[in-house]
């Protein structure tokens, strides 16, 4: 069981390469019968390797059509609703990454409520990193989501408790501005 398990995590770690190199065509069968099995695999090691590599597959995809697009948004929500914290902290801390692929709305609709809701969790362990992805956020959702969504959340953190996320919030101004 070990041995297939290691398996199924190497073959989700070279997916991105392997989609980069196939055809449209066979991108979405390889997403939809396999890739999002694994999402669902009752491994979470399987399904954190998953995570890990979803901004690098969403990046490999990107050039494929309206379907591919569906498959890779079903998969990162699958991931970002998974039953384990660890894949979803993963899974959120690439959410700029999969969000400048698939759009301003995937990123208002999807990636951003997940990532205000847990940086603002003051039980989050990732808080920091996830301020980065706040920031990173910015560019999919243009300069009025921007203004509407993440400067807000910001404010709030320039607040927080902890002077971690502070520091962080204050460090990634600049690039926002």
């Amino acid at each position: 069981a070990a041995d297939a398990e290691a398996v199924r995590v190497t073959a989700r770690v070279c997916a991105p390469a392997g989609c980069g190199r196939i055809g449209d065509a066979a991108v979405v069968p390889l997403l939809k019968d396999n890739f999002s099995l694994c999402v669902r695999d009752k491994s979470w090691r399987v399904r954190m390797a998953c995570a890990e590599v979803a901004a690098d597959l969403t990046c490999a995809c990107s050039p494929s059509g309206a379907e591919t697009h569906r498959h890779l948004e079903e998969i990162f929500v699958a991931l970002q609703s998974d039953s384990e914290s660890e894949v979803r902290i993963a899974t959120t801390l690439r959410g700029a990454g999969v969000a400048s692929v698939l759009g301003a709305s995937f990123a208002k609709g999807s990636v951003f409520p997940v990532v205000a809701k847990l940086v603002q969790d003051v039980n989050c362990g990732h808080r920091v990193e996830l301020a980065a992805v706040l920031v990173e956020l910015a560019a999919p959702l243009g300069r009025d989501g921007a203004i509407e969504l993440i400067l807000p959340v910001m404010s709030l953190l320039t607040e927080d408790e902890s002077t971690n996320v502070r520091l962080a919030v204050i460090n990634h101004l600049p690039s926002i501005i």
